[in-house]
């Protein structure tokens, strides 16, 4: 109409089901005179005409939100009372902001990550995406494989249930849940992700406790099924011990085969391998116990023997292999049966001595030809004596204990009779010859001015000299700078490269000598009695020993007069042959600077240039070789294994740790 006739007004709007509502405003009518609510009305309904989408309400644009209130129905035609019924339900959802549903419901149309126009809101997942940003953060079921690689879509069942979820197609479309199945369902991938990091750990949790629980209860059906079937075992004749000796593999029989029941029929189908298991562990039973058998009168051999005699019979592990032994052990007896003890008593000397033979002959086809390192006319155990005949153990270096040097056949006979709580089971008979070992040696007794194809083991013992390497950096210890000293046998084992190996004057030697502990120290369980095999199984202390002697004299079961002329064997226990601890300490004296080391003079140190200054060396601590007596305290003490420590050395281009044979013993007050 003309503004004169006046003026109508129509709302021709798609929201409502019923027909337009018509209002007419004259000239004569404000627009002042409408009612605050027709205002808002009129305000609120203005964005909703524009909506891509008919006959969708806003419920159904809800139904991917979990817990959310739901909207009045949306339809193209509506009566006031539909209006009133729709924005009295249409408040923020539980949990939004009023600014961020205010937006979704008015704001404007871009994409609330990248920022670009065209962005329609998705009520489901409270935001703007555009055609971009849809694709890249809203994912299907099947996209989480970074979550899991196998089957997202069903092992993140639990997860799809807690997130919201949308079924829009793309970014310009709606669709209801009806009508798209669950492979076309979408959720936002930094909401899956969030579900999954806040409830996996709890969920882990739960379902390692219940799988602990099953695996519990399984485990102790199964032991009690394992349990009956050693009794149905027993009840027929077999040996208590036998049984219980395998009812552990019994069970992991049934563990593996997942036995559910034990009926009768199941126990037939699993008898034949439980008595077949059975008789195996009375197989070691009855081994062990002829071995145990034997060991004792192993041990009753030994104890015959005096102290130092201990370490040079045959071992144990050797004794099994003789004919005699094996068949008693191996016998097919289903009873132990006894040995004969006094057969086997004469046996091991001839033992002994055939496989000490034995060793000594394989060691000396080992040693190299020439007249350099032996004279022709020498038998194997002279060449073995030989300073030059270096071996090593093949065992202790697979133990990280390398550069134990075997010098002379006493030591090498007392490394091979050692017991090693580590390796107890492997004997240490992989002796090799040590070529590298060979040459330092013989470099060293040319600088003592002997001939190395004669020079012994013993003979460098009795010399004792103390080398120090010219190579080795000046090291710097508890604010005091030094260099190490070694003895002969450290020497061999410690130097792998071409180094300048000086010897230490006989002032300076003492010197060292005096500052060397005694090792092994007198609290170390490395003693024992002389006299009787009191401590043959377990060495102890030295006072222990001297109580043990003391008890022994009054008791009259050793025949000393007094105290001072009391004897008492000193060596490393079974359990401390293979010492693999810390280093022993190492005491360092002051030492010149470099550019002022004194001059060599005849292959020894030039010592005029040294009146004020002590010797430059570390001084480590002194090592007993086997069988070499001492007297301390009026104790004659001797070494019953070999023993050996740690000597740290440093060379230019790298550092390692070295272990190293033993030097014989000195006398002292």
């Amino acid at each position: 109409m003309n503004e004169s006739s006046g003026r109508v007004m129509t709302w021709n709007e798609p929201f409502f089901s019923s027909a337009a509502t018509a209002r007419t405003l004259t000239e004569k009518e404000d627009f002042a005179a409408l009612t605050l609510a027709d205002f808002c009305r009129n305000l609120l309904m203005e964005p909703y005409q524009v909506l891509p989408f008919d006959g969708v309400g806003v419920e159904e644009l809800l139904q991917g939100q979990p817990k959310v209130c739901k909207r009045a129905v949306y339809d193209s035609y509506a009566h006031g009372s539909s209006m009133s019924t729709m924005f009295t339900g249409s408040r923020w959802l539980n949990g939004i902001p009023e600014p961020q549903w205010s937006s979704l419901l008015f704001g404007p149309d871009t994409c609330d990550i990248c920022g670009n126009c065209g962005a329609l809101p998705d009520f489901v997942l409270q935001n703007r995406l555009c055609e971009a940003c849809w694709g890249t953060h809203v994912v299907h079921r099947r996209d989480m494989v970074h979550i899991i690689s196998e089957n997202p879509q069903n092992d993140l069942l639990v997860v799809w249930s807690l997130v919201p979820r949308t079924f829009r197609r793309g970014s310009t479309s709606y669709l209801l849940s009806g009508m798209v199945g669950t492979n076309h369902t979408r959720y936002m991938k930094k909401d899956v992700e969030a579900m999954v990091d806040r409830n996996a750990l709890g969920a882990n949790g739960w379902a390692q406790t219940i799988y602990s629980a099953s695996l519990s209860e399984n485990t102790r059906f199964t032991l009690e099924m394992a349990k009956r079937c050693m009794t149905r075992l027993e009840n027929i004749g077999h040996d208590p011990l036998d049984t219980a000796a395998a009812q552990s593999v019994a069970f992991s029989g049934l563990f593996r085969h997942s036995t559910m029941r034990l009926t009768r029929k199941v126990y037939r189908k699993i008898k034949p391998d439980l008595e077949r298991m059975v008789n195996q562990q009375k197989r070691k039973r009855l081994v062990l116990e002829r071995k145990r058998q034997v060991k004792l009168c192993y041990t009753e051999y030994s104890k015959t023997l005096k102290s130092e005699q201990w370490t040079s019979i045959m071992p144990l592990h050797e004794v099994f292999k003789d004919a005699f032994f094996n068949n008693f052990v191996s016998s097919e007896a289903d009873v132990v049966g006894d040995i004969s003890k006094k057969d086997a008593l004469a046996l091991f000397p001839q033992l002994t001595l055939k496989f000490m033979d034995s060793q000594v002959n394989r060691l000396a086809s080992l040693l190299p030809e020439g007249t350099d390192y032996f004279v022709p006319s020498m038998d194997c155990y002279s060449r073995l004596n030989l300073a030059t005949s270096v071996f090593g153990c093949r065992l202790c270096q697979f133990g990280h204990i390398s550069g134990v040097a075997l010098c002379g056949w006493t030591n090498i006979c007392s490394h091979i009779n050692q017991k090693s709580r580590k390796y107890a089971s492997f004997p240490h008979l992989k002796i090799e010859f040590n070529p590298d070992d060979c040459a330092t040696s013989a470099s060293l007794i040319r600088s003592l001015g002997l001939d190395p194809a004669t020079t012994t083991q013993e003979q460098l013992d009795l010399i004792d000299a103390r080398f120090f390497c010219g190579s080795c950096p000046i090291l710097s210890m508890r604010g005091v700078r030094g260099r190490k000293a070694y003895t002969w046998t450290e020497c061999v084992g410690f130097f792998a490269i071409v180094v300048v190996i000086q010897l230490l004057t006989p002032e300076a030697t003492r010197f060292v000598k005096e500052q060397e502990p005694l090792y092994p120290s007198s609290v170390s369980p490395a003693w024992g009695c002389n006299h009787c095999s009191e401590h043959f199984e377990q060495s102890v202390s030295l006072s222990s020993a001297k109580a043990h002697v003391n008890e022994s004299r009054w008791q009259r079961c050793h025949r000393v007069q007094a105290p001072v002329q009391l004897y008492t064997g000193l060596w490393f226990s079974q359990t401390l042959s293979l010492f693999t601890g810390a280093p022993l300490p190492m005491l360092v004296q002051n030492v010149p600077e470099a550019t002022d080391l004194p001059a060599m003079v005849d292959g020894q140190v030039d010592t005029t240039s040294m009146e004020e200054l002590s010797p430059f060396n570390t001084i480590i601590g002194k090592r007993l070789g086997s069988s070499h007596k001492i007297d301390i305290c009026n104790y004659t003490c001797k070494f019953r294994v070999k023993p050996s420590h740690y000597v740290g050395w440093f060379h230019v281009h790298f550092l390692r740790w070295r272990n190293y044979g033993t030097t014989k013993g000195e006398e002292r007050d």
